[in-house]
């Protein structure tokens, strides 16, 4: 039951992260910029920098989740699971 729950949360952190990769009819020089994105997030967020996660975000992912709320959520699954 454990490894499911963490499926599901890693899951809620890992979205928004492939949200940012290309679609597959994307040119490779878009996909590369996304990727790299999407690798950026991660690295931020296993940083504990929240704030510039949210960066790239546009007003309805900032407003369905904010740095602080990211923030909580992120060190609720490290807390749970272990670091990144």
């Amino acid at each position: 039951m454990r490894q499911r729950s963490f499926d599901w949360a890693l899951a809620k952190v890992v979205m928004p992260a492939a949200t940012l990769l290309p679609q597959p009819d994307f040119a490779d020089e878009q996909s590369d910029k996304q990727i790299e994105l999407a690798q950026t997030f991660v690295r931020q967020m296993a940083a504990g920098d929240s704030e510039k996660a949210v960066q790239p975000f546009d007003e309805t992912m900032t407003t369905a989740m904010p740095a602080k709320k990211l923030k909580q959520f992120w060190e609720g699954i490290t807390n749970q699971h272990g670091s990144f």
